[in-house]
C-alpha cells in the first residue's frame, strides 16, 4: 500500500504551523524509501487524511498538525524502530544527567562530606549519555532506522 500525500499548505497560517507540516511532509517522503507493514501504513494514511479534511482556518490546526505529527513519530518507534536524527542523543544526555550524573555528584558530596557537590557530576552524566546517544545514533543510521528529520 502507498502513503497518502499531503495536500498543499494553507497559505494563512503562521510560520510555526507550516514548520509543522513541512515536517510532517517530510517524514512522509522519507517513509516512502523505507519498508513498512500494511498495518502501519493504513494507520499513518488514516492520520494523513484527517489532516487533509481538517480545516486549515480553525483555531485547533496547529495543534492537531503538532499532534498527528507526534503520533506517527510514536508509531514508528514502536513498530519498526525508526527514529528521528538525534532522538538517541536527546534522550541519552537526559538520562545520563540524571541516571549517572547525580550518582557520581552524590558518591562525590559522601565522599567530601559536603553535600553542595551533588552538582558536579552533573556535567560528566550528560557527557557520558551524550555520547552514548551519539553511539546509538550513528548505528540506528547505519540500520537504516533513522530518518533525517529533526524532533524536538
Amino acid at each position: 500500500m502507498k502513503l497518502v500525500p499531503l495536500k498543499q499548505f494553507p497559505i494563512d497560517k503562521a510560520a510555526s504551523t507550516q514548520k509543522i507540516w513541512n515536517e510532517y511532509d517530510a517524514i512522509l517522503g522519507e517513509l516512502a524509501f523505507k519498508n513498512i507493514i500494511e498495518a502501519v501504513v493504513t494507520e499513518i494514511n488514516t492520520h494523513t487524511a484527517e489532516l487533509n479534511a481538517a480545516d486549515g482556518a480553525s483555531k485547533g490546526f496547529t495543534r492537531l498538525v503538532f499532534k498527528k505529527k507526534a503520533v506517527v513519530l510514536q508509531l514508528l518507534l514502536k513498530q519498526h524502530k525508526i527514529v528521528p536524527a538525534g532522538y538517541y542523543k536527546q534522550i541519552m544526555s537526559l538520562l545520563g544527567f540524571s541516571g549517572i550524573g547525580l550518582p557520581i555528584g552524590a558518591a562525590i558530596g559522601t565522599f567530601t562530606g559536603n553535600m553542595g557537590l551533588l552538582g558536579v557530576g552533573l556535567p560528566f552524566g550528560m557527557i557520558i549519555g551524550f555520547l552514548m546517544g551519539k553511539r546509538l545514533d550513528a548505528k540506528a543510521a547505519e540500520e537504516g532506522r533513522q530518518i533525517q528529520i529533526s524532533h524536538k
